[in-house]
C-alpha cells in the first residue's frame, strides 16, 4: 500500500515500537521521498538485498534517533543530498565514510555515539 504512494515526501513512523530490519530496496521505491523519520523505535535497523542498489536521491533529512543501532546505516551512502541526520542516542560505534558532497552543509546529531579518532575531522 506504502509503495503506491509515488508522490509521497514525507515519511513519519516514529514512536511505534518498530524492531527488525527496514528493507532498503523497499524503501528506495519511494522516488520523491525528502525527509523520513523513524526515530524511537527500539532494535530498528536498515537492511538491503545482495545487489540491490538502494538509492535515495531526494531524501533530506534523516531522523532515526534512539533506536539502538550499532553502525551507520547504509541509506547514508546513497542520500547524495541529506542535509539533516540525526543518528543521536545510538549505540554507534565504528568507521565513519568519507561524505561525497563535502561542499554541502550538513547537520549532524550524533550525541552518544561513539566515532574512531580519524574519523572526526570528516565531521
Amino acid at each position: 500500500m506504502l509503495l503506491k504512494l509515488k508522490n509521497l515526501e514525507t515519511l513519519v513512523l516514529s514512536s511505534n515500537n518498530f524492531s527488525g530490519a527496514i528493507k532498503l530496496d523497499v524503501l528506495s521505491k519511494l522516488k520523491n521521498l525528502k525527509m523520513l523519520e523513524l526515530s524511537n523505535n527500539k532494535l530498528l535497523s536498515f537492511s538491503s538485498d545482495d545487489g540491490v542498489n538502494s538509492t535515495f536521491q531526494k531524501l533530506e533529512t534523516l531522523y532515526f534517533s534512539s533506536c539502538n543501532v550499532q553502525q551507520f546505516p547504509n541509506i547514508l551512502r546513497s542520500a547524495k543530498s541529506l542535509r539533516y541526520l540525526d543518528l543521536s542516542n545510538n549505540a554507534i560505534k565504528g568507521s565513519i565514510f568519507k561524505w561525497e558532497s563535502e561542499d554541502k552543509p550538513y547537520s549532524f546529531f550524533l550525541s552518544y555515539v561513539v566515532v574512531r579518532e580519524e574519523d572526526a575531522a570528516l565531521l
